[in-house]
């Protein structure tokens, strides 16, 4: 491995999303972060449906736009087992398309395209380009409004922003052309099912040593509900919440684009 990093960042279709010029917005932000590493400049890919208008971000050094041909159909109502193979289903063609379009030849780590990731990353993969991968256990959660939570434990199990794993240990191959449909729903289009993949391997993601990410909720364009996320921040702090710092929705996302590394960071 070469102690490299590739993020795939899979965007679902604009016909389902009902506010595309905020949405693309928002992805801006998360490229920004994900390029603004310590280390070395991760490669950053965008998977996107063919003739859906890109952020501007597309267009940066160091991103490459992916454009996909895949069935569209309206995500069923709810939360419920449905609705959630239909997410894996999309989510992993298109990161399967991304990894393969990217061919990547270190670490990949799936992000989700409104999320913050932390700018340690990079240098942790550059640092050890061996190991099988990590799990972001700890990291933020924060909404439209002025408050933003630290998550202490289990943040890997909220948030689809949080594993970074060896391209090979995910299905990665040199001269591959495509990945089984149902390996790629279940390796790439979950933040689940990869650790009991890798599990039954007897391989384990180690815990980061940093908070991994920023989860941003209450956009009103979450594939997962705005109340279930809450759920789970209250469940992971045995509901005593940790206020970090007051901020307003504009300084925080004016400062990530800076590329400062508080108040987050």
């Amino acid at each position: 491995m070469d102690g490299s990093l590739t993020m795939i960042i899979p965007v679902r279709d604009s016909r389902g999303v009902s506010q595309w010029d905020s949405a693309m917005r928002l992805l801006d932000v998360t490229v920004a972060r994900a390029l603004r590493q310590h280390g070395p400049t991760p490669h950053v890919v965008l998977v996107m449906t063919r003739g859906d208008r890109p952020p501007e971000s597309a267009s940066w050094p160091g991103v490459t736009l992916v454009e996909v041909e895949l069935p569209y159909s309206e995500l069923s109502e709810g939360q419920g087992k449905r609705r959630w193979i239909e997410i894996r289903r999309d989510k992993g063609a298109r990161v399967a398309a991304g990894v393969l379009a990217a061919a990547p030849g270190g670490h990949i780590m799936v992000a989700d395209w409104d999320d913050l990731v932390s700018p340690r990353i990079s240098q942790l993969v550059a640092d050890n380009p061996e190991a099988p991968g990590w799990r972001a256990e700890s990291g933020f959660i924060f909404d439209t409004g002025r408050i933003v939570y630290a998550i202490e434990q289990a943040m890997h199990t909220a948030n689809g922003s949080t594993l970074v794993i060896r391209s090979d240990l995910a299905g990665w191959q040199p001269g591959m052309t495509e990945f089984d449909p149902n390996w790629a729903e279940n390796m790439f289009g979950s933040h689940h099912k990869p650790k009991e993949i890798l599990a039954k391997q007897g391989i384990e993601l180690a815990p980061m040593p940093f908070r991994g990410v920023a989860y941003r909720v209450g956009t009103g364009l979450n594939v997962s509900e705005q109340h279930e996320a809450v759920y789970r921040a209250r469940k992971m702090t045995d509901g005593r919440w940790q206020l970090l710092r007051a901020m307003r929705p504009r300084i925080a996302m004016r400062e990530s684009t800076q590329g400062l590394d508080r108040p987050i960071w």
